[in-house]
């Protein structure tokens, strides 16, 4: 992740054990922080699309992707799949997600492609 998203705005919500928490009153604009087991967010301008066009860059690890269709956390160094989030959180996290699609265009018309989240 590189300097030009330091002052983005951003939503950031916890996933524990299949329960969110997250801000009621979000304003979200360029990117969305995702808490599961690490914190992560998603940038609504990003210019690469690896490993998915819609992924999230781990803030506790520079090194760690989460593909957001699959759950699979990739290393960016090596490309290789070094985890994979829970379904049950990856559930929570879409479901959270649409209610976030409510006030965000981005969300919307990414998670409205439910065939491309394998755990759907």
């Amino acid at each position: 992740m590189n300097d030009d998203h330091e002052f983005d705005d951003f939503l950031q919500f916890t996933i524990f054990d299949g329960y969110v928490r997250g801000d009621p009153s979000f304003s979200l604009s360029l990117e969305i922080a995702v808490t599961i087991d690490k914190r992560w967010r998603i940038h609504k301008n990003d210019k690469d699309f690896w490993p998915s066009d819609f992924h999230a860059h781990c803030l506790d690890d520079m090194r760690l992707v989460l593909n957001l269709y699959t759950g699979e956390v990739y290393n960016k160094n090596t490309k290789i799949v070094d985890s994979k989030i829970k379904r049950k959180d990856m559930i929570e996290t879409y479901k959270y997600l649409e209610g976030v699609a409510l006030k965000e265009d981005y969300i919307k018309e990414k998670i409205s492609l439910k065939g491309n989240f394998v755990y759907l």
